[in-house]
């Protein structure tokens, strides 16, 4: 008697560890079904990304952890960060080449990762103690989002960061806990919603709450005028405001205090001034900026790793102005 209750038992205990491998597999699945469905990433065509088609591997720093986490890269020089896009890549050495990859952009949600980590963020802001823990955390997150993307070449249920944490079983856990921080925020990120705030550079110009014209000191004066950046950083910014054909009529674009206005800010206002009020202006805002995002180069072996650097992008946005005195 007492071996057919060993026996069941036992069944029980099988089922409730086949039920939770079943319930596990699914929720694997369900999660890398949303983030696959929710990639909102648009490049546009001819977008230069800091004119690099390759990178070399200038500097190798060994740490006394186990193998994978024992070591971290840099490229191109010391303050360039260095990302493996699969768990168990082969180790890169100091001048390594890799080169572009064809299809170099990665997904928004490795992008949320960069952005959500140092050098972006500050450590106290990131909550972790040094650069090396930060690396990692970066890192961890990495492979997990990347395979649940489809983006890891050689990705299995080895890149969770709980298997991971198995497999080097360190004492100080603080990299694990911040990396699942990190796939929790990238989870439970409203892409749609935000996409073109934390996404897609744009660039927004506002007019609606611009006053009438008024003359003031040899010209009428209108505004003001908003225009936002966001996305990106911005590295130049021109407006002008020339006739409907293109001429430049000697309109002018001003600060509120009546001054010529030289500079510009990635969140900023601005009045135009018309040595007439005969003439419609076409107002262009135009804007150089540049995006942080993560591209990805191949090694001589195949395997794929992450640089963070820069894309370039040049957007306008334009309104005409009806004078109306």
């Amino acid at each position: 008697m007492k071996n057919i209750y060993r026996y069941l038992i036992v069944i029980l205990i099988l089922i409730v560890v086949l039920v939770s491998i079943v319930t596990y597999r699914y929720e694997i699945i369900a999660r890398m079904s949303l983030l696959r469905e929710n990639n909102y990433l648009t490049v546009e065509e001819g977008t230069v990304i800091d004119d690099k088609d390759e990178i070399t591997v200038t500097q190798l720093i060994e740490f006394k952890r186990k193998e994978p986490l024992n070591v971290m890269y840099k490229a191109e020089d010391e303050e360039v960060d260095l990302f493996s896009l699969s768990y168990g890549n082969d180790k890169l050495n100091a001048g390594d080449i890799l080169k572009k990859a064809d299809v170099p952009y990665v997904y928004d949600q490795i992008n949320l990762v960069f952005k959500k980590t140092y050098p972006m963020i500050s450590l106290d802001e990131m909550g972790v103690e040094s650069e090396e823990d930060a690396y990692w955390a970066k890192q961890l997150a990495i492979w997990e989002i990347a395979w649940r993307t489809g983006e890891s070449k050689y990705g299995s249920e080895l890149s969770y960061i709980d298997s991971i944490r198995n497999d080097v079983k360190l004492k100080d856990e603080t990299i694990f806990r911040k990396a699942q921080e990190l796939v929790r925020y990238v989870e439970n990120f409203n892409y749609e919603e935000k996409q073109e705030v934390e996404g897609v550079p744009t660039l927004n110009l506002y007019t609606e709450d611009a006053a009438d014209p008024f003359y003031d000191n040899g010209g009428y004066i209108v505004g003001p005028y908003r225009y936002t950046v966001t996305a990106a950083n911005l590295e130049y910014c021109e407006i002008t405001a020339l006739d409907e054909n293109g001429n430049d009529i000697g309109a002018q674009i001003l600060e509120s205090n009546g001054k010529i206005k030289y500079k510009f800010s990635a969140e900023d206002e601005f009045y135009v001034k018309c040595p007439d009020a005969e003439t419609d202006l076409v107002i262009t805002v135009k804007a150089d900026v540049k995006r942080i995002h993560a591209v990805i180069f191949e090694s001589e072996s195949g395997d794929d790793y992450l640089i963070n650097v820069g894309i370039d992008n040049h957007m306008e946005q334009d309104t005409k102005i009806h004078w109306v005195t």
